[in-house]
């Protein structure tokens, strides 16, 4: 089982602790949302988010932190104590799960998206996924690079402005042999 817990230091010294997402979050995840610019909420959401109505954003908001947890699990990610980022996934069969990422902008390029989407990865393998799906607008260079660097193998879908990345979390991609 994944630590409830972990701790990382990027390499301009900000310490990151990442642990469980849980239904105590909601003001974090509503921060992480605030801290979001225009470019990054549509990046994340793949449409604009930013005339929403405070009644659709406590919707969204108490549904991401009370799915059940066999059918979605998550982790949130600190530094000095301030959310700055969660990933989660969400099952969308048996097997496979639809996952999401954000990061407030003051700390995009910092690590944060390269430490939270390989723990997620081992969460999902952990709950039985065996595969995780993303949709990223084929702009979105940020995610593109964090989903390259994983390990799975991957197929891709272009889907106009947006390609849909299929990871195989039984199947590593960068494979050596004896």
């Amino acid at each position: 089982m994944i630590q409830i817990q972990k701790q990382f230091s990027t390499a301009v010294g900000d310490r990151i602790v990442i642990r469980l997402l849980d239904a105590g979050d909601f003001d974090n995840i509503r921060q992480i949302f605030e801290g979001m610019g225009p470019e990054s909420r549509y990046q994340r959401f793949l449409q604009a988010v930013d005339h929403i109505g405070e009644n659709r954003i406590v919707i969204e908001l108490e549904q991401i932190i009370s799915m059940i947890p066999s059918q979605s699990n998550g982790l949130i990610a600190f530094i000095d104590d301030k959310p700055v980022g969660a990933v989660r996934y969400v099952r969308i069969g048996e097997l496979r799960g639809e996952l999401a990422i954000s990061v407030v902008d003051a700390a995009q390029g910092k690590g944060v998206g390269s430490l939270l989407l390989p723990l997620l990865t081992e969460l999902a393998v952990e709950d039985g996924i065996s595969t995780l799906e993303a949709t990223v607008g084929n702009s979105n260079e940020g995610m593109i690079h964090l989903l390259n660097k994983l390990p799975y193998q991957q197929s891709r879908y272009a889907e106009g402005s947006a390609t849909l990345f299929v990871l195989d979390l039984l199947k590593e991609r960068f494979s050596f042999a004896a």
